[in-house]
């Protein structure tokens, strides 16, 4: 066991941490648009976000650890024991009490939302005794161990990464809070700042690095999914959240390329694109397998991408590319039930839902260190918890309407890497301007080029980053191109620009940015 003095400098020095990266967010300047929800719509919008994540989540538990298979069916409606509407018995469920009950115990203090800390929901995680894997074991092993967050959470502590107890994956990469986070996106409707904020005290217990970018891209969805009608805004605009860099970050950006530039291609093309599946290879995303957050996020997409807002399809969906089914069909449910809102989910589900709460209130979860948690009670609390981030982040209440300001997808500041501190991230580095023969707008900023031939300029911005390396890749990772310099005010690839998606990082010391262009 560490001794209390290493406690109380691990607290400070975290504390001191989490003060600068909470506060070092750079948001958009515009000024934020009025969302307005009635107490209806508000508890509607949350009871659909977690029904559809049970329902989903029990749908495609046959399925989990299962391959991929085009022909599975669903069942049309749900039976008992471990196929409810409402399972209870599940770690995609049961595993959020403890840290929903610590921020609601504690969200009239002075911070509101944001009073517990970091380690109120460590402690609240030590005491549960339900059946954890993975990431969730590697953190309590630690924090048993007298290791504290976020070092418990994979942050290497003295260089050296503390997790991975009898884990096959680097336990901080994996799902163990991604999985079932999608509460935070639910109690900040429409303030997606605030629960990236949230996250980063939450899942930095349990997760680090991909992990944690998981649980950011998965719960912005949830959070900013009520402002919207369309589902690939919802994903697009979610993937803001996290570092290009980062492998989720690669991985939505590339499955919202092939989407895009295919209309015609199924989600069956798009899983055997994306996993390189059929003879396809490479594979075009990052994959770690079933129980990896890479893996976890690039099914969510490709299902919710494909899925087009219908709840059913979608389910499908996720359920027939296997892997983590229950799991992956739970987090794109949670985002689009969060969408949908519960009076549009599908007819059985509601159904079953009622006739399962009819004479209680939707059964209640053990193992969690408290007592007395129901389904009907984490609605309650996560509305409750709801309507004080929105009066907390500026927003009113008058006349049983909410009017949300609402915030903009931060952008990452700060860039985690497994077995590395965190980094920071510069925005401002390198300019692409591209040939003529080539029109299409992207994120650089499309220009015709001077010499109006074809290929790809890129314009140094920064003078003060000498010497850099630029590297060119493909969106499968392949790298095209290198050169580097110290005095240039741009360089040039003459390689071959064919359409598509491509990834120009640049180096400095130990510092790096890499930006898209297409």
């Amino acid at each position: 066991m560490r001794s209390q003095k290493f406690a109380d400098k691990t607290r400070f020095y975290f504390a001191l941490i989490g003060l600068l990266m909470f506060t070092g967010m750079v948001f958009a300047q515009t000024p934020p648009d009025t969302f307005k929800l009635t107490d209806a719509q508000l508890i509607d919008r949350i009871k659909g976000g977690w029904l559809a994540k049970s329902a989903a989540n029990s749908l495609g538990q046959p399925y989990e650890g299962a391959g991929p298979d085009q022909n599975r069916t669903l069942a049309t409606s749900f039976g008992g024991g471990n196929f409810e509407v409402i399972r209870c018995n599940d770690d995609d469920t049961y595993c959020p009490i403890p840290f929903i009950n610590t921020m609601n115990d504690q969200k009239n203090g002075a911070n509101g939302i944001f009073t517990a800390t970091m380690q109120d929901y460590a402690d609240a995680f030590k005491k549960t005794t339900y059946p954890i894997w993975c990431a969730n074991t590697a953190a309590m092993a630690c924090l048993k161990n007298g290791i504290l967050p976020p070092y418990s959470g994979g942050w290497p502590l003295n260089g050296v990464v503390k997790n991975g107890y009898g884990c096959t994956c680097p336990a901080s990469e994996g799902i163990g809070f991604s999985f079932y986070s999608q509460w935070i996106g639910f109690v900040t409707p429409g303030l997606p700042a605030a629960c990236v904020k949230l996250d980063s005290i939450c899942a930095h217990v349990i997760v680090y690095a991909n992990g944690y970018y998981a649980t950011i891209f998965l719960d912005v969805a949830c959070s900013i999914a009520p402002l919207y009608t369309d589902i690939h805004t919802i994903v697009k605009e979610a993937r803001k959240a996290v570092p290009l860099q980062c492998d989720i970050g690669k991985n939505v950006d590339t499955l919202i390329w092939y989407h895009d530039h295919n209309p015609t291609k199924t989600y069956w093309d798009a899983m055997n694109w994306a996993f390189g599946l059929n003879g396809q290879t490479p594979h075009a995303v990052v994959n770690d397998g079933g129980n990896g957050s890479r893996a976890q996020t690039a099914v969510a997409t490709i299902a919710l991408l494909w899925g087009n807002g219908d709840m059913m399809v979608t389910t499908l969906d996720a359920a027939r590319m296997g892997q983590d089914a229950d799991c992956n069909c739970g987090d794109a449910g949670a985002i689009l039930g969060s969408m949908l809102g519960y009076s549009n989910l599908p007819p059985q589900w509601i159904s079953a839902y009622v006739s399962k709460t009819s004479n209680d209130t939707g059964c209640t979860y053990s193992g969690t260190g408290v007592s007395g948690w129901t389904f009907v009670k984490v609605v309650d609390s996560c509305v409750d918890i709801a309507k004080k981030a929105i009066l907390q982040s500026g927003g009113s209440y008058a006349n049983g309407v909410y009017s949300i300001p609402v915030q903009n997808v931060p952008l990452p500041q700060w860039f985690e890497e497994y077995g590395k501190v965190p980094q920071p991230l510069v925005y401002t580095g390198v300019k692409a301007i591209k040939g003529a023969a080539a029109r299409r707008p992207g994120s650089f900023g499309l220009k015709t080029a001077p010499s109006g031939k074809e290929g790809m300029v890129f314009q140094m911005l920064r003078p003060d980053l000498r010497p850099f390396a630029l590297q060119i890749r493909d969106i499968t990772g392949r790298k095209l191109w290198e050169t580097s310099g110290d005095n240039s005010s741009a360089v040039v690839w003459r390689g071959a620009c064919a359409s598509g998606l491509y990834l120009a990082t640049l180096i400095q010391g130990d510092n790096s940015i890499t930006q898209k262009f297409f």
